[in-house]
């Protein structure tokens, strides 16, 4: 068994751009054109048999792009968020 592990595509509004906790945040443009050329790129070199993504729209957002790409349903796995950094 394989564990695959991707982040989100490009979001705006947090700065330093690294911290971005659990701030509910929509892809960019750029970031759902990542996400669907990481989808293409999981689906061509993995097969994934399951694609497991954090409740975080970003995220889930980037599952569905994965998913999308290689036929599988994307499972929201609360818990695997991203830490709470206050305001």
């Amino acid at each position: 068994m394989h564990i695959v592990l991707t982040r989100h595509g490009e979001v705006e509004g947090i700065d330093p751009p690294r911290f971005r906790g659990r701030m509910e945040l929509e892809l960019t443009e750029a970031g759902r054109r990542q996400a669907q050329s990481l989808g293409t790129a999981v689906a061509r070199q993995f097969k994934p048999d399951a694609v497991l993504t954090s409740p975080m729209k970003r995220c889930r957002d980037t599952g569905a792009a994965i998913g999308h790409a290689c036929g599988v349903t994307p499972v929201v796995l609360p818990g695997i968020d991203d830490f709470d950094y206050g305001q």
